[in-house]
């Protein structure tokens, strides 16, 4: 592990993230086609062009919001469903790329009352770090950055694809009892960065 985070530090972070998703990918590969998995490869580049460029406009460190873009969903590599959060955070944890990692967790609750929504989803002892997380984290731009990302990155060759229809199609897959608050707060965060750019 040491020598994980050291290699962290030492390679430029923009490629270090191609790498890790690669390793990702490969992991996934093994059980899956290319064509399965396109949409996740898609989505997860998207992303990381996406948050690169609205860095680079606002002030942000354009390599670290690529890296956040690209590998938020990284545990989407290894498992499926809400768990790709805490084994994408553990994934990432052991190559030495804790921002990243923070970001597997923040990703998925803007706002962070989202979190009540998915205690199915995971094992009692996930939901409760990541309540405890939640409770403690104080999200920053790079968090917000990532949260819009996962909203507005496309899964197809497209760019980006408008906030709404993105949290029309997660409405239907998860069912979502406080949609009305959750889609206000994202075009709230689309204008904060439309501001901040």
């Amino acid at each position: 592990m040491a020598e994980n985070r050291k290699t962290a530090t030492t390679k430029n972070l923009k490629t270090l993230a191609d790498e890790v998703f690669d390793e990702a990918c490969q992991v996934r590969l093994s059980h899956e086609s290319a064509k399965e998995i396109q949409y996740w490869v898609n989505h997860s580049r998207n992303a990381a062009r996406f948050s690169e460029e609205v860095a680079k406009r606002a002030g942000l460190d354009a390599e670290r919001a690529y890296a956040n873009g690209l590998l938020h969903d990284v545990g989407r590599g290894i498992s499926c469903g809400a768990r790709h959060i805490t084994d994408g955070y553990r994934f990432l944890k052991e190559r030495g790329l804790d921002d990243q990692a923070r970001i597997c967790l923040t990703h998925s609750f803007y706002p962070k009352t989202k979190l009540k929504n998915f205690g199915r989803d995971f094992p009692p002892e996930d939901y409760q770090f990541l309540r405890n997380f939640l409770d403690e984290v104080e999200y920053d731009d790079y968090d917000y950055l990532a949260q819009l990302a996962d909203f507005m990155a496309g899964s197809s060759s497209n760019l980006i694809c408008s906030i709404e229809k993105r949290f029309t199609s997660v409405l239907v897959r998860h069912h979502n009892i406080d949609a009305y608050l959750e889609l206000s707060a994202l075009l709230g965060l689309k204008h904060y960065f439309s501001q901040k750019c």
